[in-house]
Order: C-alpha cells, then sequence, then structure tokens
C-alpha cells in the first residue's frame, strides 16, 4: 500500500492511500477508514473514491486533522475495505515521512 499527502495550488491539502493491486470498496455510507496512529485509540475518517472512477485508492477528508496526527506519530495502521477479500490493514512506518 502506499500513503501520499500533496498540496494544491489552492493549498487544499489532499491525502491519498491505496494499493498497488485489487480494488477497494465501501461497505457503508458514509465511507470511512479506520486510522490507528501509535497506539492511540483508532479513529474514524471520511474517504471518497477519486472522480475519474480509480477503485484502487481512497482520498482521506479531514486532511488537516490527519497531517496533525501523523506529525506526532512514528506508525500508522490503516483498515481499508477490500473487494471481495474484506477488511484488511495497512501499516506505515512514519519516521522518515517528509512532513513540513
Amino acid at each position: 500500500g502506499y500513503l501520499s499527502v500533496m498540496k494544491t495550488a489552492s493549498s487544499d491539502v489532499v491525502i491519498s492511500t491505496g494499493v498497488l493491486s485489487g480494488q477497494l470498496t465501501c461497505p457503508s455510507v458514509p465511507c470511512e477508514v479506520s486510522a490507528k496512529f501509535d497506539d492511540a485509540p483508532a479513529q474514524r475518517f471520511a474517504v471518497s473514491f477519486p472522480k475519474d472512477g480509480t477503485q484502487d485508492m481512497v482520498l482521506i477528508s479531514q486532511g488537516e486533522l490527519f497531517i496533525e496526527q501523523l506529525k506526532h506519530s512514528q506508525r500508522l495502521q490503516l483498515e481499508l475495505e477490500f473487494y471481495q477479500d474484506g477488511p484488511r490493514k495497512l501499516e506505515f512506518a512514519l519516521l522518515d515521512f517528509p512532513l513540513q
């Protein structure tokens, strides 16, 4: 899996996460992912799929809050729902994650 943080020309923050193979799905409305920063309790973040119909990534809402959590964490665990495979966890080491 991957995690990407970008700033748009209008200074909006866009956070995406996804997989290199497979499809993601959303079993509930609103669509959410579970994010666990270090050993803190898991938090729910709303997500959406890109407008181009891509199914291998989701865009995470509440970008500023998510980034604040990343800045103070060493590890992130995301739980994503895979099409026909159910929930799977992706873990990211954040020690060298470039945030400014």
